[in-house]
């Protein structure tokens, strides 16, 4: 009997120390996730003076060590356990990997740099295998995003009462006054992602965290329109469309609900039409509002359509083409500009004229296979708990941006997403109780 209860204790030790080691390790992963687009980070490596690349390759070293140490103590107490979706997913991302690389060296690469073939053939595959490391523990992933994200808004709340940046401009606005370039896409993607974790916070019990939350969207909202970045403002609403559309969904309409509602869309409607002067004010001083006009009155200075188009023409070049790709970095030579910044600007017209139709399709495969197990598994692509919905929210807001922003030669954050679709063991555990319950 003592030996059993001993048995047992020791047992459950194993099982925290455990569960504290891979929570060490979904943290570092979210850290190397956004380790290069964290501009705080960039302000942390200019005091230490230390090589980000090499900080970096340290990170992924200690993770790597803690998973494998993390999977040598489960071995031993017979606790590991090997999924078969995620051997699948993984070996259908590797088949579009070994494609790209059979095509590096077949049709070639145009401008002689690595980056992107590297990225593709060995950075994706351990950013694969970091979001595997996380699905148990997605609820630490959002909570980290939630803090890293809440930082931005934070310094853009401060930037506004110091001046640094204003209600009014014709300028994109950068919130960080010590470092140049235009960060205004970066500075609204963690805008955008403190809006999207917020929504995970609209259904709490507690009223006050409810409001507040909403309060935050709103002004996370507000300052995306006064940074300047038109991709990540056209992603998050359509976040919200896609929210609410599944929120509606499973909601139990009533007389007294519908009663209220039409009485609020009547307030705002009538409260828009006696203020339409000073939110038409409002807009046109935001340069988000002023970059979207530009579409239709000015053109696109940033050069989107020309890109988009001249892509779609490459795709259509010749029959090799359209089936195999003109070859990874051939756009920017195509364009006539050498210069790898030049890429499409939208991942599925780069995959289209670079990898053609069979690394499109070897690309989507896996995406397409994560979609289809969440719906077997869960019941439904949106998620059966919040956890769930707001890592598949953040997917599709990466995903609608790449559609706008993104390219290859930095997919590693779409890639984590992607994965961390796969649902998690809790998960599953929830979604078969909750079905049980039905049942009764």
């Amino acid at each position: 009997m003592r030996r059993k209860v001993k048995l047992s204790a020791n047992n459950a030790k194993v099982s925290v120390y455990s569960n504290s080691l891979n929570t060490i390790i979904t943290f570092m992963s979210v850290i190397a996730v956004f380790f290069f687009s964290y501009i705080p980070f960039l302000y942390f490596f200019s005091i230490i003076s230390i090589e980000k690349n090499i900080i970096f390759i340290l990170l992924i070293s200690v993770i790597i060590s803690l998973a494998l140490f993390s999977f040598t103590g489960q071995m031993l107490h017979g606790k590991i356990r090997f999924y078969k979706r995620n051997i699948t997913a993984l070996s259908l991302y590797m088949l579009f990997a070994i494609y790209a690389l059979v095509s590096f060296f077949l049709i070639g690469e145009k401008l002689n740099d690595l980056f992107t073939i590297r990225t593709l053939v060995l950075i994706n595959p351990i950013f694969v295998l970091l979001a595997l490391l996380c699905l148990q523990n997605k609820n630490n992933v959002i909570n980290l995003l939630y803090l890293l994200s809440f930082i931005y808004f934070i310094i853009s709340i401060w930037s506004l009462i110091q001046g640094n940046i204003s209600l009014s401009s014709n300028n994109q606005q950068n919130i960080f006054m010590n470092i140049d370039n235009g960060f205004y896409q970066n500075i609204n993607m963690y805008l955008g992602l403190f809006a999207i974790c917020n929504l995970g916070l609209l259904s709490s019990n507690n009223k006050f965290i409810s409001v507040i939350s909403k309060i935050l969207i709103l002004l996370s909202v507000i300052g995306m329109f006064i940074i300047g970045g038109r991709g990540y403002v056209v992603a998050l609403f359509a976040i919200f469309l896609i929210y609410y559309i599944n929120i509606l969904k499973s909601f139990t309409f009533t007389l007294s609900f519908i009663l209220k509602s039409i009485i609020l869309i009547i307030i705002v409607v009538a409260l828009m039409a006696f203020y339409f002067a000073e939110i038409t004010q409002g807009l046109n001083a935001s340069i988000t509002w002023q970059r979207f006009m530009m579409l239709t009155e000015e053109g696109d200075e940033s050069l989107r359509i020309f890109l988009f188009s001249n892509a779609i023409t490459l795709f259509f070049s010749d029959v090799k083409t359209i089936i195999f790709g003109a070859g990874i970095n051939s756009f920017p030579v195509y364009i006539g500009v050498n210069d790898i910044q030049m890429f499409p600007h939208n991942i599925l017209l780069e995959l289209l004229a670079e990898y053609g139709i069979v690394g499109t399709i070897l690309f989507a495969i896996p995406a397409g296979y994560i979609i289809s197990i969440r719906n077997k598994i869960l019941g439904s692509t949106f998620g059966n708990c919040i956890n769930e919905q707001i890592i598949f929210l953040i997917f599709i807001y990466i995903l609608i941006n790449d559609l706008f922003n993104g390219n290859l030669r930095t997919s590693w954050m779409f890639i984590f997403f992607m994965f961390l679709l796969i649902p998690s063991r809790k998960d599953i555990e929830l979604f078969n109780k909750t079905k049980f319950r039905a049942y009764l």
